[in-house]
C-alpha cells in the first residue's frame, strides 16, 4: 500500500491540477531531514525565486513549532515547504500562517469533504484531533524590519501509520481518511488546491480577507483554555474572539483582557461556555 501511495506523488500531476503551474518550481524527495531545513539552506540566495516548493515523502527530522517534531512517514502523509519573499513588515508574518491555515481547511473541504476546524494559530482538527502543523519560518532584516523571506511548512496526516501513532502523541493526532485507503490522486490534487488557496490570498495578505474564514473555522473561541506563558507557567482563561491582526483576546480568571500575539493554547476538555 505503502508503495502505491508514494508512486501517486508526480509533478506532472500537481501541475495539472494548478490554476497558474508558472508561480511555483515543484521538487519531489524521497526523504529529508526536514523540508523547512532544505529551504532555509538555499533561501539566502536571490537567485532562488519566490514559489519554489518542496515535498517529501518522509521526513527523518519534521518540524513543529516550539521545538516539536512532526512526525512523517513514509505513505502517510503531506509533508511540504514553500520559499516566500514577501514584501512584508516582521510584524505582519503571522498572517502567512492564518493565511495558510484557512487555504489547508478550504483545500481539505473542497478535496475530501471533511470538515476541520483551527486551533489558534497553526493547527488544523478534525475528528477532535490534529491532522495538519503549519510552521512559518521567516528571516528578518533588523534595518528596515522588513522580511527577507519566510518559508512556510506544511504537514498534513493522510491516512494512520501501519502501527499507528507513537505513543507520545496518539492521544491527540489523527488522519483525514483514519485506517482507510486514500482516494486515487488525492495528494496531487490536495497539494495543488492547498497552493492554488493560498497564493489567491498571499498576492492580497494585507487585505486579510481569509481572517473572517479563520474566525468562522475556529475551535476556541468561546472556549476555556490554559494559557501557557513564556516562563512555563499557564493562566486559566476565556477566549473572547480572534481580531482582524489575527491577536487572539482572551479574559482571565481575575477579569483581566490580555491580547496574544504568539505563544500556546490548550484547550481544557468541556470547557466551552
Amino acid at each position: 500500500m505503502i508503495a502505491a501511495v508514494i508512486n501517486m506523488f508526480s509533478i506532472q500531476e500537481i501541475n495539472k491540477y494548478l490554476n497558474n503551474k508558472n508561480l511555483f518550481s515543484l521538487e519531489i524527495l524521497d526523504t529529508v531531514d526536514s523540508t523547512n531545513i532544505y529551504l532555509k539552506k538555499i533561501a539566502d540566495n536571490e537567485n532562488i525565486p519566490e514559489g519554489k516548493v518542496v515535498i517529501s515523502k518522509s521526513q527523518t527530522a519534521g518540524k513543529g513549532r516550539l521545538g516539536r517534531k512532526f512526525y512523517s512517514p513514509s505513505g502517510t502523509g503531506i509533508y511540504m515547504s514553500i520559499l516566500l519573499r514577501p514584501d512584508l513588515n516582521a510584524s505582519d508574518a503571522l498572517f502567512i500562517t492564518t493565511a495558510a491555515a484557512v487555504s489547508v481547511a478550504e483545500a481539505v473541504k473542497s478535496v475530501t469533504n471533511v470538515e476541520t476546524s483551527i486551533k489558534w494559530v497553526n493547527d488544523i482538527y478534525c475528528y477532535g484531533k490534529k491532522i495538519c502543523g503549519i510552521l512559518t519560518e521567516a528571516s528578518f532584516n533588523n534595518q528596515s524590519n522588513k522580511i527577507n523571506y519566510a518559508i512556510l511548512g506544511i504537514g498534513i496526516n493522510l491516512t494512520n501509520p501501519d502501527n499507528d501513532f507513537p505513543d507520545d502523541i496518539r492521544n491527540i493526532a489523527a488522519s483525514i481518511y483514519g485506517t482507510k485507503p486514500c482516494p486515487f490522486d488525492i495528494y496531487n490534487k490536495l497539494i495543488a488546491e492547498i497552493l492554488n488557496n493560498f497564493m489567491n490570498y498571499y498576492y492580497n495578505l494585507k487585505e486579510k480577507t481569509f481572517m473572517s474564514e479563520y474566525r468562522k473555522k475556529s475551535m476556541v473561541i468561546g472556549k476555556n483554555v490554559d494559557v501557557i506563558l513564556p516562563n512555563g507557567t499557564s493562566k486559566k482563561a476565556k477566549v473572547l474572539d480572534i481580531d482582524d491582526d489575527a491577536h487572539l483576546l482572551v479574559q482571565y480568571e481575575d477579569k483581566s483582557f490580555d491580547t496574544l500575539s504568539s505563544g500556546e493554547i490548550s484547550i481544557i476538555p468541556n470547557g466551552e461556555i
